[in-house]
C-alpha cells in the first residue's frame, strides 16, 4: 500500500493550523517546497521493514516506475521516473535524476532543482535558493550566481515544451 499525504502540497488552511509545511515556504499551488513536498506512507509487511523514515526527493513519475517494478514489470523508457523500490525494501540505494523540474501553468510558475540549487520563476518574480543552507527558501541568491541561474534556466527551457516560458521582468 502506498498512501501519498496530499496531491501536491499542503493547503494554506491546513498548513497554518497544523504546521503542515514544517517550516518550508509556500503551500499547495506554489513551486516552493511547502507546495511541493508531500508526505507518504508505504506499507508492505512482507517486503518493507516498519518504523523507518526517509527524506528521498521523488516525483510522481518515480511512483509510477516503483509500482511497475514492485509488480515485476519494466517501466516504459518514455517516462523519466526511477524506481525507489530498492531503498523501500532495503536492497539498494535510490539514484535521483540530476535535476527536477516543476511547472504550474495556472500560476505561471516554474522551478528547477539541481543539487543544492533551486531556481523559481513565479508570476512576477524570480529567485535562486541554496536549499542546503536555506531550506525555507527565504534568501534570494539570483543576482549572486548568474552562471547557476543560466544553467537552471537552460534546463527549464529545454524540459518545458510550452511555447511561452514564464520570465518575469526584473
Amino acid at each position: 500500500t502506498f498512501l501519498p499525504g496530499a496531491d501536491d502540497g499542503t493547503t494554506p488552511i491546513i498548513g497554518r493550523w497544523f504546521d503542515g509545511t514544517q517550516g518550508y515556504r509556500g503551500f499547495k499551488g506554489d513551486v516552493y517546497d511547502g507546495g511541493l513536498r508531500v508526505p507518504a506512507i508505504a506499507h508492505w509487511p512482507a517486503r518493507i521493514a516498519g518504523s523507518r523514515t526517509s527524506q528521498l526527493q521523488l516525483d510522481l513519475t518515480d511512483v509510477h516506475a516503483t509500482v511497475l517494478a514492485a509488480a515485476g514489470l519494466t517501466p516504459p523508457t518514455a517516462i523519466d521516473g526511477r524506481s525507489f523500490l530498492p531503498p523501500l525494501v532495503g536492497s539498494g540505494p535510490f539514484t535521483p535524476r540530476p535535476f527536477q523540474v516543476w511547472y504550474l501553468p495556472e500560476g505561471n510558475q516554474a522551478a528547477v532543482l539541481a543539487g543544492k540549487w533551486k531556481a523559481t520563476w513565479r508570476r512576477d518574480s524570480t529567485a535562486l535558493f541554496d536549499i542546503e543552507r536555506d531550506p525555507s527558501e527565504r534568501l534570494n541568491r539570483w543576482n549572486d550566481h548568474p552562471e547557476i541561474v543560466a544553467r537552471l534556466d537552460s534546463i527549464r527551457r529545454r524540459e518545458d515544451r510550452r511555447a511561452d516560458h514564464p520570465h518575469p521582468s526584473r
